[in-house]
């Protein structure tokens, strides 16, 4: 009986030894869509002491194919024997599943990052051609050719879905159809009611990259790290307004200029509550 309960009281130790470490953490995940800014953001957190940041890439809790989180059990091992207080993911191609991701840890937050549309879609559509086109024509017909765009598949509203589908048609440009895609992935932060999700900050690309110290400073203070001048030595905003805009159907242009000015109060209304 001896040898059995200084097992248990073994075994608790390590438990609560365990548990203590795990409460002390914080996870992190960057969402939004592609070409925001997401990365320099990541790289940025990445150089402080307290934080470990995990690229799309990783390979180990995140499938480095399609760049999709492996499990929620990968997830809480990674944070747990994660030696950093804070663990940061950038699952974008998982901002449709960003309210469970948030469940994973009682202290889970997230960083939902949005850009000027024309900025956005001349990146993506510069960096991957015209796959948004097939994507937006995938989305129209519920299947997908191509397993690493179901991403773009999920979760969607039947609103949204009726959305793209009016919209996609032969007629559509690679341009029309990543502001499509720009739209519906920033639907998302407004389809899961984030705007009121305590955990959920919303960030401005723009502001991020034209004043650093004072809007990098707001995201080290939302996750419980310190911030120094240091770690923004290499942001720039050469890539504000970098190129002339490209011509999009009005239609979809109105689109989108309505979604960015939703978010755009959302931010606002963010910033003045803080202040």
């Amino acid at each position: 009986m001896t040898i059995v309960l200084k097992k248990i009281k073994s075994l608790v130790k390590i438990l609560l030894r365990y548990a203590k470490y795990s409460i002390n953490k914080t996870p992190v995940f960057i969402v939004g869509f592609q070409r925001s800014g997401t990365t320099m953001i990541l790289n940025v957190m990445g150089k402080c002491p307290k934080i470990r940041a995990i690229h799309e890439g990783d390979g180990v809790i995140m499938e480095a194919k399609y760049y999709r989180l492996i499990s929620k059990n990968g997830l809480r091992k990674t944070i747990l024997r994660t030696p950093e207080p804070i663990v940061i993911f950038k699952p974008l191609n998982d901002s449709q599943y960003i309210d469970r991701l948030l469940e994973v840890h009682p202290a889970s937050k997230a960083i939902w990052v949005y850009r000027d549309f024309f900025d956005s879609i001349t990146s993506a559509v510069d960096l991957f051609g015209n796959e948004y086109q097939e994507i937006v024509s995938e989305i129209k017909k519920g299947q997908f050719a191509h397993p690493g765009r179901e991403a773009f598949g999920e979760r969607l509203s039947k609103k949204s879905v009726s959305t793209i589908k009016s919209f996609a048609n032969d007629n559509l440009s690679p341009h029309d159809a990543a502001a499509l895609i720009w739209y519906l992935r920033n639907w998302i932060y407004f389809d899961l009611n984030l705007k009121n999700v305590k955990n959920v900050i919303i960030c401005k690309y723009e502001n991020l990259v034209l004043d650093p110290s004072t809007y990098f400073k707001r995201i080290f203070d939302f996750v419980g790290a310190d911030f120094s001048a240091s770690y923004i030595n290499e942001v720039h905003s050469r890539s504000v307004k970098k190129n002339d805009r490209i011509a999009i159907q009005p239609a979809i242009q109105k689109l989108c200029e309505e979604m960015l000015d939703r978010l755009n109060k959302e931010y606002t209304k963010q910033l003045m509550i803080k202040n």
